[in-house]
């Protein structure tokens, strides 16, 4: 597989320096020469990593799934743009985290025996995510385990779940496209009430007035169970023995 895709590394290397390259207001000199050098190796060595570690984790996959054959698979128009959009989104992102949920989801929607329908959606979710989105749904699902209802103030239980590692109005943030991507359910809820004002009288009927108030409850969707199953390592039962 690393020959194969060599060229297709390195001529993404090469689009990415260039492009950064004509950003800087270089014209010609030493400068240029160093920046070519210094900032062009860099890149080329890390797009490098990123593809030695996409390439290693596909290839340990299909010694697990004793693929018979591999080449029918790497070669694949439905492999090769998988490989090249999560390629594309690993080299964009300086997380360790996000990179490894995009190579999964390579690796789960494009090498595994079994074919995700959703494959191409989820790849082009994933790419969108950061790694918070994912810790957000897995905490609903652990949430829901042994309820029958929906949750009430599912972005306040989140944060407090997570002790503090993540504010609640980035939750909220998160747990709003994770319903707009259909992986999250919501229900709204409209209600009336009707409250006390003013003063308490000692006779005669309290003054009240009707106050409009809107319940919101979510829960994680099937899509979001198979976007989590899309994305969870599978490699973790290995890695456990």
């Amino acid at each position: 597989m690393e020959e194969r895709h060599k060229d297709f590394v390195e001529d993404t290397s090469v689009a990415v320096i260039e492009a950064a390259v004509s950003m800087i207001p270089v014209v010609g000199g030493p400068a240029t020469v160093i920046v070519n050098r210094s900032f062009g190796s860099a890149v080329q060595r890390r797009n490098e990593r990123i593809f030695a570690e996409i390439a290693t984790a596909v290839e340990l996959l299909m010694q697990r799934l004793d693929c018979i054959e591999p080449e029918a698979v790497l070669a694949s128009e439905e492999f090769q743009a998988a490989a090249h959009r999560a390629f594309r989104a690993a080299q964009e992102t300086p997380s360790d985290d996000k990179r490894k949920l995009l190579r999964n989801a390579l690796l789960n929607g494009y090498i595994a025996v079994d074919v995700v329908p959703q494959r191409d959606a989820f790849l082009s979710i994933m790419a969108r995510y950061q790694p918070e989105h994912v810790i957000v749904l897995r905490t609903i699902r652990t949430l829901m385990v042994g309820r029958e209802t929906m949750l009430e103030h599912a972005a306040s239980r989140i944060g407090d779940r997570l002790e503090g590692s993540l504010a609640h109005e980035p939750v909220r943030a998160w747990l709003r496209e994770l319903v707009n991507d259909g992986l999250a359910s919501e229900s709204i809820e409209n209600r009336v009430e009707e409250i006390n004002v003013g003063i308490p009288r000692p006779y005669g009927p309290p003054h009240t007035r009707q106050v409009a108030k809107t319940t919101a409850r979510h829960s994680i969707s099937a899509q979001g169970e198979a976007f989590l199953d899309f994305v969870e390592d599978p490699f973790h039962e290995v890695n456990n023995d």
